[in-house]
């Protein structure tokens, strides 16, 4: 049958009769199209049961091509088997859906599906036989009421929601490790900005699931993404990652009524890879960094510091570029101190969540009075002092400026303790001065 489309009220066929649609063939009203024997139908392009059109098979098959539709529009519109003969199949390789209609369309024939099984609304009823294999899948916001337990075999996927929305499968339902459950999250309102499968009698879930992340959430954001009525067994994967703007990981989390998707991992709103500075010839400070990537970051505010990261000034903002490429970003202070000038980057989200970055010491104009040696130091070793100004404390300051350690010299030396191994700064109070001196440790 080739042409634009056929309209039918009730025809019986004779057996043995092949029809090959490559058009659109379209049973409605109360219409009942008769196969009988061997008469079978090889669908190629649209055949479309819409508001009470049946279509009965005796021995010959539906055979829904790889670039066939079979549909259900409307309530109403069933396949039925008339048992004269040895029984009828539906075989899907291509699309069946039903697009409208909140009844009930039924398949009373045994069906071996290989395609996308769509319910947007209503129900559709398997009765006999039913089998999902790896290249098929149950999707949609409608309800699948699947038969018996042992006449219903599910090797293929599950992709709740048309965009978002719940997916109700009416009896007990069984995935195979070579499943995927497939996701939508959008927001945190169920069934309209995240999907959910409902299953109306017990579940057993294996495989692995696939999240389409679009928003950001947060650390320990709860989506409930399955619910039984009865019993739920799983076997997946304990944690499952997912990309928007960056990398999140759920926790899988499975109770005896429920699955539940945990967020466990955001994304770094920044990623810092360096920062540095240096002094240039005409006294200025060249501070340079580069980052990773960038999520949700506003900007950067530069500070700078002149007793050793105790308290810090800011001098200026860089804005963030954002993105998930390496970024370079470069900042001049154009008048820094005389001696040893102390900078950070404090990173600002649109949010308002700040965050630091490590100190950077950076020595401007003449040399200091007094150096430290040696330098790198030994853990609990004595760092000395060398000829120069009295020194009456000492104290060592951590890149997060907190003081890790003070006390008197003793003979121009002061023993270090038990610091870890880092980067620090030494501050020496003399009569008339504080000298701020880098110093590593390790």
């Amino acid at each position: 049958m080739d042409g634009s489309s056929s309209s039918l009220n009730e025809v019986n066929v004779s057996s043995g009769l092949l029809i090959q649609n490559r058009g659109q063939l379209l049973f409605n009203g109360l219409g009942k199209f008769r196969l009988n024997g061997t008469a079978a139908i090889e669908n190629y392009g649209l055949t479309e049961l819409a508001s009470g059109g049946d279509l009965y098979l005796d021995g010959g098959d539906f055979d829904n091509k790889s670039s066939g539709t079979l549909r259900f529009s409307g309530n109403g519109g069933n396949l039925y088997h008339l048992y004269n003969n040895s029984p009828a199949w539906c075989y899907n390789y291509g699309a069946i859906e039903k697009t409208s209609g909140t009844g009930t369309n039924t398949f009373a024939l045994p069906v071996l599906s290989s395609g996308p099984i769509t319910v947007a609304t209503g129900t559709l009823q398997f009765q006999d036989y039913f089998e999902s294999t790896t290249d098929g899948s149950l999707r949609g916001s409608g309800t699948i009421d699947l038969p018996d337990p042992t006449n219903f075999v599910n090797e293929g996927d599950c992709a709740p929601g048309m965009s978002t929305g719940q997916l109700t499968l009416a009896g007990d339902f069984t995935s195979s490790p070579s499943s995927v459950l497939e996701l939508d999250l959008n927001g945190y309102t169920p069934l309209t900005e995240y999907d959910r499968l409902a299953i109306t009698g017990d579940a057993t879930l294996e495989g692995t699931m696939s999240i389409n992340l679009g928003f950001a959430p947060q650390q320990n954001d709860t989506f409930t993404v399955v619910t039984t009525t009865g019993t739920l067994t799983t076997n997946l994967p304990a944690t499952v990652s997912a990309n928007y703007n960056g990398s999140y990981d759920f926790q899988v989390l499975a109770s005896s009524h429920q699955l539940d998707l945990v967020v466990t991992a955001v994304p770094l709103p920044v990623e810092l890879v360096s920062f540095t500075g240096k002094a240039l010839p005409d006294r200025t400070v060249l501070l340079e960094w580069q980052t990773a990537s960038e999520f949700n970051a506003s900007h950067f505010v530069v500070e700078r510091s002149a007793d050793g990261g105790t308290s810090f000034e800011e001098l200026g903002q860089v804005r963030a570029r954002g993105g998930t490429v390496p970024t370079d970003y470069s900042f001049l202070d154009k008048q820094p101190f005389n001696g040893v000038n102390y900078y950070r980057l404090r990173e600002v989200d649109f949010d308002g969540t700040e965050s630091h970055s490590p100190v950077v010491a950076v020595p401007v104009g003449a040399a200091p009075d007094v150096a430290v040696f040696p330098n790198p130091a030994i853990r609990h070793e004595r760092i000395r002092f060398s000829e120069g100004p009295d020194i009456r404390q000492v104290a060592i300051i951590a890149t997060d400026g907190q003081v890790v350690r003070q006390g008197i010299p003793e003979n121009r030396s002061f023993r270090l303790g038990d610091l870890p191994a880092g980067h620090y700064v030494v501050r020496l109070v003399a009569e008339k001065e504080v000298i701020h001196l880098p110093l590593v440790i390790f």
